[in-house]
């Protein structure tokens, strides 16, 4: 099994935490990444970019708020109880920065 580990920028420096999750699937440059509740990193935020990764954040009972790349996976989100801060206006890189800046101020 893989897993991932969540790093955080402290100055220059990368700091690794404790925050170990498993991945779960890889399409080419896409990869799902799956924590377990108790090993979430720390966030003001989450970028939801699928219905899979809304459905996978949704299961950790987590209460981050999400931005959301487009409207199927603002579905999926809700379905899973996630609230849905804002969603991108157009569905692509551009966007969902513009849509994490206004979330974040």
């Amino acid at each position: 099994m893989a897993t991932a580990i969540a790093t955080e920028r402290v100055g220059k420096t990368p700091a690794t935490r404790q925050n170990v999750g498993r991945v779960v699937q890889v399409i080419g440059p896409v990869l799902d990444v799956e924590f377990e509740p108790e090993h979430l990193p720390e966030a003001d935020v989450v970028v939801l970019m699928s219905a899979s990764a809304a459905r996978a954040y949704g299961r950790t009972g987590a209460t981050m708020p999400a931005v959301s790349i487009g409207p199927e996976t603002t579905r999926a989100a809700r379905a899973a109880g996630v609230e849905v801060a804002a969603e991108a206006e157009t569905h692509d890189l551009d966007g969902i920065v513009a849509a994490v800046a206004a979330v974040a101020g």
